[in-house]
C-alpha cells in the first residue's frame, strides 16, 4: 500500500514521513497482529451475518486488495518470516538531515590519509576514481536473517540485487558489505584468497576442518620454519602463495555455472571448489571489488574468546582440548608427550601448557567475579561466573569483547605459564590494534606479520582444533 501511495507525495516528503510512521505504529501494546489471528477475527465477522461475501481469512483479503490496485507481492521467505524492504531508497534524501549524513563521506570527513570509515579504503578510492561521477552519495544496505538461507540465499537476494541496479543507474554510490563475495566454496579451501593454495585439513577424530600450519608465511629466516618438534615434525620451506585471483578470475570460472535452488537439490550441488556464480556478480561494479569477504570483527573476536576461555577452564561442549583432539594429535603423530594413555579401561590426557588445577581455576573465575565496571560499559561478570561450576556462562559479543580487549591479560598473569601468557596476550592486543577508531595504513603490513608468528604460536601450544576454520 505504501508503495502506491508514495508517488502522490513527492511534492510533500513530511507528509509522507507520518503517513509511513502512523503505519508502523501498533495498534496496542504488545506485539502484531499475524495472520492467523486476522483470520479467525474475519471468520468471526463472516459468521455473524447471513449470505455475505465476507473474505473469510487473509489471503482472501490480499486478494480483493490486490483487485483495487492496493497492491500484494508474495515474496518466499525463510521460515522464520525474514521481511524484505522494497523500493525504500526514494526517501531516505527526502529530508535534509539526512541527505547530509548520506552524503558526509564526501563533503565532511577528515582526509589525511588514516583509516577512520570504509571510505577510507583503496577500494573505495580506487571506484571514486573509475566512476568520477559517484562520489557524492552513500546507501548503505543490510540483510538480517534469523536464519541463514544457505545456498538458496539468492532467492532472498534478487529482490534487493533489482534496488542495487536501479541506485547504481541513478548515479549514486553503493556500499555493499557481504558476508560472502557471492561465490561458495568447500572448507577445505577457506581462505578467500589463497584458494587452493592454502588448503585446510581435515581432523578425522574431530571430524573438522581446520586452518592449520601458517608457517608458509613467514619471513623465509624466520627461526619457526626450522622447529619439528614444536609443530608437525617436518621444517617448512614453502613460500606462502605468490597468485591472487582477482575478480576478473574468479568470474571467468564461474560464470558458465547453473545450478536449481531449493533445499530439495542440494544434493545436485558440486562438492569440490566453487558451488556457484551468484546473482550478484550481475551488479556492474561486482567485478571491481578487490575484498571477496568482509568478516565480522566482533564475531571473530567472539568465537575467539569462547574457544579460550572454554579450553582454558575445560568447559564441556566448548574446549578444544577434549579426547577427539589429543587423538587428532596422535593421528598426526605430533606432541607425543600430549597423546592419550589408557588406563585401564579409561583414557589419561595428560595435562597440557594450558591446563589449569582446580586452584588456577577457582583464582581465574574468582578475579573475574571480583571486576567493578562502570554503569553500561559491560555485563556484571559477577553474574556471569558461576563458581559452582567453574565457567563462564551468557557471554555476548560485548562482555567477550572486554575480555579480550581489557580483562584476560590481566587475569590469566600469574596463573598461566609464561609462554602461553605471552602468546595469549599478544592475541589480545592484535584485536586491540585492529579495533582502533584511526588505523595507520602503514601499520597494517606489520600487524600481518604479527599476526602469523601469533597463528604459529598458538599452533605451538594448542590442538590443531582451536584453529577451526
Amino acid at each position: 500500500m505504501i508503495h502506491v501511495v508514495e508517488e502522490n507525495f513527492d511534492g510533500n516528503p513530511a507528509m509522507f514521513e507520518t503517513l509511513l510512521s502512523d503505519s508502523e505504529k501498533p495498534l496496542y501494546n504488545g506485539g502484531g497482529w499475524s495472520d492467523a489471528s486476522f483470520t479467525l477475527l474475519l471468520e468471526a465477522v463472516k459468521d455473524s451475518f447471513q449470505d455475505n461475501v465476507l473474505p473469510g481469512c487473509t489471503y482472501e483479503a490480499t486478494k480483493i486488495l490486490s483487485t483495487m490496485g492496493l497492491r500484494y507481492e508474495k515474496i518466499h521467505a525463510c521460515p522464520n518470516d525474514c521481511i524484505l524492504y522494497l523500493n525504500e531508497f526514494r526517501r531516505m534524501f527526502s529530508n535534509p538531515g539526512d541527505a547530509e549524513k548520506l552524503t558526509w563521506h564526501h563533503n565532511g570527513r577528515t582526509m589525511d590519509w588514516l583509516m577512520r570509515h570504509p571510505t577510507d579504503s583503496p577500494q573505495w578510492r580506487f571506484i571514486d576514481e573509475t566512476f568520477p561521477d559517484l562520489r557524492k552519495m552513500n546507501v548503505t544496505y543490510a540483510l538480517h536473517y534469523l536464519r541463514m538461507p544457505g545456498n538458496d540465499i539468492d532467492i532472498y537476494l534478487q529482490p534487493l540485487i533489482d534496488d542495487l541496479k536501479i541506485l547504481w543507474e541513478r548515479v549514486l554510490r553503493l556500499s555493499s558489505i557481504w558476508k560472502s563475495f557471492g561465490v561458495y566454496r568447500e572448507r577445505e579451501a577457506p581462505c578467500p584468497l589463497c584458494e587452493d593454495g592454502f588448503k585446510g585439513i581435515r581432523l578425522k577424530a574431530s571430524k573438522k576442518n581446520v586452518f592449520f600450519g601458517h608457517r608458509p608465511f613467514l619471513p623465509f629466516d624466520h627461526i619457526y620454519r626450522w622447529r619439528k618438534k614444536a609443530f608437525d615434525g617436518k621444517q617448512m620451506f614453502e613460500r606462502r602463495p605468490n597468485k591472487v585471483l582477482t575478480s576478473e578470475d574468479v568470474f571467468a570460472k564461474i560464470k558458465d555455472m547453473q545450478i536449481t535452488f531449493g533445499k530439495g537439490n542440494k544434493k545436485e550441488l558440486p562438492t569440490q571448489g566453487y558451488k556457484k556464480c551468484s546473482n550478484l556478480w550481475s551488479l556492474p561494479y561486482w567485478r571491481l571489488l578487490f575484498v571477496r569477504h568482509s568478516l565480522h570483527i566482533m564475531h571473530i573476536e567472539k568465537n575467539v574468546c569462547d574457544s579460550l576461555i572454554g579450553t582454558l577452564l575445560n568447559i564441556p561442549g566448548k574446549t578444544k582440548d577434549d579426547p577427539n583432539a589429543r587423538d587428532d594429535l596422535k593421528e598426526m603423530n605430533i606432541r607425543t608427550e600430549l597423546h592419550p594413555i589408557l588406563k585401564g579401561s579409561r583414557n589419561f590426557l595428560p595435562p597440557a601448557a594450558y591446563t589449569l588445577s582446580r586452584k588456577e581455576k577457582i583464582q581465574f573465575c574468582e578475579c573475574l567475579a571480583g571486576v567493578k565496571v562502570p554503569q553500561g560499559y559491560s555485563s556484571n561478570f559477577s553474574s556471569l561466573v558461576s563458581m559452582q561450576n567453574l565457567k563462564l556462562m551468557g557471554l555476548k559479543s560485548h562482555d567477550c569483547h572486554v575480555l579480550m580487549q581489557q580483562l584476560l591479560p590481566f587475569v590469566i598473569r600469574g596463573i598461566v605459564p609464561k609462554n602461553v601468557r605471552v602468546v595469549i596476550t599478544r592475541l589480545c592486543s592484535f584485536f586491540n590494534a585492529i579495533y582502533s577508531k584511526v588505523i595507520d595504513p602503514n601499520d597494517l603490513d606489520d600487524l600481518e606479520s604479527q599476526i602469523v608468528v601469533i597463528l604459529c604460536q598458538l599452533e605451538m601450544y594448542f590442538p590443531p582444533s582451536f584453529l577451526m576454520s
